[in-house]
């Protein structure tokens, strides 16, 4: 038996790769995790608040990371196709705070198609670099209960249960896969000290004219325009480490209407018409799961037992989640 723990984005498509890789029926397979995808106003874990898109932040000298999110958006490419209510392609614009993007070079140029690097004309005149390409955002709520159901129905148990120590499963499991998160600080067999939550504050909003996505790195944040698959979109947003608090901030709130208005007016209603008509929906707090020194990925034995630790994504859940999975299966076959 393999058990997993923790249900989010990380955890759920291991156990998806699992199946389709032949590793292990979903019999096989058990998930256990505090937190659910159906607990739809958890703050206990980052995954139902993500925005999500893919846009990788791999840095140029990591081909790791930079795997994980070519295997992740090659996956996306399908999934576009065959389940569009889920993934969306679109066009993506990236406008940066410096050039060094553009003096390395944007790793994934090759990647993705329509990628373009823009002139000076079609960038704001304090915003030294910018790019376009083609991207995929992922409709969140729909996409997990997806994950759910495509493992629920090869036969994968998903149990709400706290777990405190993962050798506490040993008598039933030879291999357990760590994908909690920021559950990782507090598991008494791990005790990882170097996790730490960033604070993430984003805004639910209905806008169906917004057709791309949209970014823009400002010295004290990133700026952004993701769309769903239904017509709403999430804007936002902030970057916080080391902050527990999940309270709303009122005045950051003003700020991110602000700047996403600047930045794609359609997502007034109608497009161009004030942000004073943008469509609120719901304020979003949520926390990413980060480590000093970037992910974990890192088999443990412990005599005839196997863990494999995988954590640390931070906001990177979505765009890394496929080929983490990947990777945790490598682990494995070890």
């Amino acid at each position: 038996m393999i058990a997993i723990v923790g249900a989010g984005v990380t955890g759920l498509t291991t156990a998806v790769c699992l199946i389709e890789s032949g590793r292990a029926a979903g019999d096989q397979i058990i998930i256990y995790a505090r937190d659910l995808p159906s607990d739809a106003y958890s703050t206990g874990f980052a995954s139902p608040w993500a925005g999500a898109n893919w846009r990788s932040v791999a840095a140029h000298d990591d081909p790791e990371r930079q795997q994980y999110d070519r295997i992740a958006y090659k996956r996306f490419d399908q999934m576009a196709k065959t389940h569009p209510h889920l993934v969306m392609r679109l066009p993506g614009t990236e406008y940066c705070k410096d050039t060094e993007e553009e003096r390395h070079g944007v790793w994934f140029s090759t990647l993705c198609p329509g990628f373009r690097i823009l002139d000076q004309g079609e960038r704001p005149p304090d915003c030294p670099f910018a790019y376009t390409y083609s991207t995929f955002t992922i409709n969140v709520p729909l996409y997990l209960q997806w994950l759910v159901d495509e493992l629920t129905t090869a036969g994968v148990q998903i149990i709400r249960r706290h777990i405190d120590r993962l050798d506490s499963l040993f008598d039933d499991c030879d291999t357990v896969i760590n994908a909690t998160g920021l559950g990782a600080k507090n598991l008494r067999d791990v005790r990882d000290d170097t996790v730490y939550p960033t604070r993430g504050q984003t805004i639910l909003i209905r806008a169906p004219a917004v057709t791309a996505t949209t970014s823009r790195v400002y010295p004290d944040g990133t700026t952004y325009v993701i769309p769903r698959t239904d017509g709403q979109v999430i804007i936002g947003g902030c970057y916080q480490p080391h902050r527990w608090d999940l309270d709303i901030d009122f005045e950051l709130a003003e700020q991110i209407l602000e700047r996403c208005y600047a930045l794609d007016p359609s997502i007034a209603t109608p497009p161009g018409s004030g942000k004073e008509n943008i469509q609120i929906v719901r304020h979003n707090v949520g926390l990413r799961p980060s480590r000093q020194n970037g992910s974990r990925l890192e088999q443990e034995r412990r005599g005839p037992k196997t863990i494999i630790h995988a954590y640390g994504i931070s906001s990177a859940g979505y765009q890394a989640s496929w080929g983490l999975a990947a990777s945790v299966l490598r682990l494995m076959q070890q």
